[in-house]
């Protein structure tokens, strides 16, 4: 690890981002005392595309729900299912009503 002060790093910030790019750590100093440390990054990674990278698969036990839906559909067209009619409340008299 290579320390320089902080006005040394100023004036030879190209050469000492070269050295760092090589793999060597830089600790600058500021009065004597360490205020920043300058490191290569990490190799990076093979980077897979978002769409090459697997995707996550749920399973669930019983019934598929688009098949379920698809059947529902299927039903209704058969007219098997109808909309429930709704029908008007009774009308009261009017001593019910009062009463």
């Amino acid at each position: 690890m290579k320390q320089v002060s902080f006005s040394e790093f100023r004036r030879n910030a190209a050469s000492l981002l070269d050295a760092v790019e090589q793999g060597e750590t830089i600790r600058v100093l500021r009065h004597g005392k360490p205020i920043a440390e300058v490191v290569p990054l990490p190799a990076p990674a093979a980077a897979t595309l978002s769409w090459k990278r697997p995707g996550l698969h749920l399973d669930f036990a019983g019934v598929s729900l688009s098949r379920e839906i698809l059947r529902e559909r299927a039903r209704e067209e058969r007219g098997a299912l109808k909309a429930p009619q709704r029908t008007k409340p009774a009308k009261r008299s009017r001593a019910a009503r009062l009463g």
